[in-house]
């Protein structure tokens, strides 16, 4: 894996962040903006950012790794003598009429200067609007579905590319690799998010003249890895792109590698960098290629740390 993570250190650096770096960066930007003359607010009043995480249910773990990222930015601040204050939202209150009064009346603090979030497309979306109406810059960190920024909207603001910006990206760099463009396989899991991805990166695939998409579904979950491979290997590709969840990627690249065929194999999934995948085993699939936000090994300065 980590062949493929430093062959994509080029791509990485322009994608949606692991989170607690891209966290960090983002909430220092916020606070050199804050920390300059603001007609409204003397400094006498506390400066505020409103950040909007997903604090509980099935993702606040992620949510957690998020709001790291954001107190490293605030201690760094803090160490240079500026004080912030931050008040935290949890993603969920974004559904349903009466919690998002409640986020509404939270917005009316005229010490709130920003909006940070949210992770959810769907739940940034409702943000975005909320922003809107309130008249408080939103920046979007992480969420990537197109229609966040093509409602008109005047203080929402997006720092990380667009999905088909970041599938654009990757799928050029795949492509690239070969010396004309090659037969290609997809291989998605068939949900909504499968098909969706799926559907996105035909878009690319044939701009850049990929010669001809095999397009092989399957149900996420169930045994249906040898069936995948049979096909694959009727199919005669050159280059393979899976669209699947972690436990899903890390079975079908083994499986594909058992036979020994000399496709390369990518993944259009984030995340798959992540420190706790180690466990896993999945950091010792080498010649696996995917886009991500940061690695440890990156070159650039202030990575590691």
């Amino acid at each position: 894996m980590k062949e493929g993570m430093s062959s994509l250190s080029r791509l990485s650096r322009r994608h949606k962040g692991t989170k607690v770096n891209s966290a960090f960066k983002i909430l220092l930007v916020v606070i050199s903006l804050l920390f300059t003359p603001f007609p409204t607010l003397s400094h006498a009043q506390p400066w505020k950012v409103a950040i909007v995480l997903p604090l509980t249910g099935p993702l606040s773990p992620m949510g957690a790794r998020l709001k790291k990222g954001y107190q490293l930015a605030l201690e760094e601040a803090r160490q240079k003598g500026e004080e912030i204050q931050t008040l935290w939202i949890d993603e969920r209150l974004l559904k349903g009429e009466k919690n998002l009064q409640k986020v509404v009346n939270k917005l009316k603090d005229p010490s709130i200067l920003a909006l940070l979030g949210a992770y959810s497309s769907h739940e940034t979306f409702t943000l975005a609007g909320l922003a809107e109406r309130a008249r408080i810059p939103l920046i979007i960190p992480s969420s990537m579905a197109e229609r966040l920024t093509r409602q008109g909207y005047q203080w929402v603001f997006r720092i990380c590319p667009s999905s088909s910006q970041y599938l654009e990206e990757f799928t050029f760099y795949m492509v690239s690799l070969f010396p004309s463009p090659p037969s290609t396989a997809l291989v998605y899991e068939d949900t909504p998010w499968g098909r969706k991805l799926q559907k996105k990166l035909l878009t690319p695939l044939k701009k850049m003249g990929a010669s001809s998409v095999l397009e092989i579904s399957y149900v996420p979950g169930g045994n249906h890895y040898p069936q995948i491979v049979e096909k694959l290997e009727r199919g005669k590709c050159s280059l393979i792109i899976l669209v699947s969840t972690i436990p899903d990627t890390q079975t079908l690249y083994k499986s594909i590698k058992v036979t020994r065929h000399p496709w390369v194999v990518a993944s259009a999934g984030m995340g798959l960098s992540s420190p706790s995948l180690e466990k896993m085993g999945l950091s010792l699939l080498s010649g696996l290629f995917f886009p991500t936000p940061w690695i440890p090994q990156a070159p650039w300065p202030g990575a590691k740390r």
